[in-house]
């Protein structure tokens, strides 16, 4: 599933919902800090695959 020029920031539950995990969010160019700017909580992500780690440190990274 390719990305077909979704806005950063316009990226909602439903256009993400296709895909199966992570990787192929990854694949489609998508990027974990553009999910968590479109509003995409922890929780969600962690469902499609992301690592808990991976989410802590954006999280302290976004926080400063």
């Amino acid at each position: 599933m390719k990305r077909n020029g979704f806005q950063k920031l316009g990226l909602r539950i439903m256009e993400i919902s296709g895909f199966e995990n992570a990787q192929e969010i990854q694949e489609a160019g998508i990027s974990l800090e553009e999910l968590k700017e479109a509003g995409y909580s922890d929780f969600q992500l962690l469902n499609f695959g992301y690592p808990q780690k991976q989410l802590i440190k954006l999280n302290k990274t976004r926080r400063h």
